[in-house]
């Protein structure tokens, strides 16, 4: 008896619930949503940034050596090599990295390499340091851009 007092109640339940759920909809009637949204935009004094343009991304072009070393000296160093694809023209580069304390994935610094025009189908190195005496860093190269 109990066992069926028990199916009884999951199917009231659920009758009850497709009830309350699959209401219809008058004829022409509308309905609306609002959703709040907002943001923040804060300026950090000294910040470094470069606008990204997705018609000028050139990540592709750029390579890094390995990954960033830890010098005697307590900088950080990051080394790559960009390639200018263009047959015709000589072409810049701006290139975004960013120092990364690994445990917690927080940029520490970000530094901006402008490579000046490379000579069509060319290739030329790229290094970006910071110094920073601490350990568990390491580098990303987060954005480039032809300028």
């Amino acid at each position: 008896m109990a066992a069926s007092g028990i199916v009884l109640l999951c199917v009231l339940l659920a009758l009850w619930a497709t009830s309350h759920t699959n209401r219809p909809v008058a004829k022409n009637a509308t309905t609306s949503s609002t959703i709040a949204t907002s943001t923040t935009s804060v300026s950090v004094p000294g910040a470094k940034s470069v606008p990204y343009n997705k018609y000028k991304n050139a990540r592709l072009d750029v390579s890094i050596d390995g990954p960033c070393t830890h010098k005697a000296d307590g900088s950080w160093l990051l080394t790559g090599r960009v390639i200018n694809p263009d047959p015709v023209n000589p072409t810049g580069f701006s290139i975004v990295i960013d120092f990364v304390h690994t445990p917690g994935n927080t940029v520490l610094d970000t530094q901006i390499v402008t490579v000046p025009p490379v000579t069509p189908r060319h290739t030329v190195s790229w290094r970006a340091s910071w110094h920073y005496a601490g350990g568990g860093v390491s580098c990303v190269v987060r954005q480039a851009q032809v300028t």
